[in-house]
């Protein structure tokens, strides 16, 4: 069956393409506001400064400073692992929406509770294995997703604290990856455009992924 004749496909692209687009446009507008509330505030604090003597500027700005660090680092730090999650689901929910297409479709008789794997591995088994698409667990995107699960599961579960053991499993990813860092209570640290090098893995992803049905003999009707 051609990709024309096909019905459900290119809407479920169009549609998880705007979806991309609309949190990657609201993470660079939130980045640059909460970056712009931070230098107005030091701005601010350094102007008052002047007028005050300078045997009590140290006291002045220490007086200061967890209002800074707040608006500095603490905020974008919720708002990266709030955006994070968010992408992370976005992915799950579309990879699941189209297994569930596919089983209705073609009246499998396996579903997806079925499986033993959750989330996204359901995901994968299903696509592999009932279906039999050439899913695209082979390429990068694909392994960077599943460090995505670790550190979804850690900001969700363990207040974004990474298990020794998660850790040693992603140290190559983490090497690799210039914008998380992990410290030495196993605490994530999200900066600044590690959301839109999440948002690039998951449209990837997904365009390997489409291709990979466009090329089958899936039927979507």
């Amino acid at each position: 069956m051609s990709f024309g004749k096909v019905k459900h496909l290119p809407m479920l692209q169009d549609s998880l393409q705007m979806d991309l687009r609309h949190l990657s446009e609201y993470i660079e507008e939130t980045e640059k506001a909460q970056e712009s509330s931070a230098v107005n505030f030091a701005n601010d604090i350094n102007e008052r400064a002047k007028d005050i003597p300078e045997e009590q500027q140290n006291d002045w700005h220490d007086w200061y400073t967890d209002d800074y660090w707040k608006l500095s680092t603490v905020f974008p730090g919720l708002m990266r692992s709030s955006m994070f999650v968010i992408s992370y689901s976005l992915l799950e929910h579309r990879l699941l929406e189209i297994c569930r297409i596919l089983q209705k479709q073609q009246k499998h008789k396996i579903t997806l509770k079925d499986l033993k794997d959750e989330g996204i591995r359901s995901g994968q088994t299903f696509l592999k294995g009932v279906v039999g698409v050439e899913f695209p667990d082979g390429k990068k995107e694909w392994s960077d997703i599943t460090n995505y699960n670790r550190l979804r599961n850690a900001i969700i579960h363990a207040d974004g604290i990474l298990q020794t053991e998660a850790v040693e499993k992603m140290k190559p990813f983490l090497a690799a990856t210039k914008t998380i860092t992990v410290d030495d209570h196993g605490r994530i640290h999200l900066e600044r455009g590690f959301c839109a090098e999440v948002l690039g893995t998951v449209h990837g992803f997904f365009s390997a992924l489409f291709d990979e049905l466009k090329k089958s003999e899936t039927t979507w009707v």
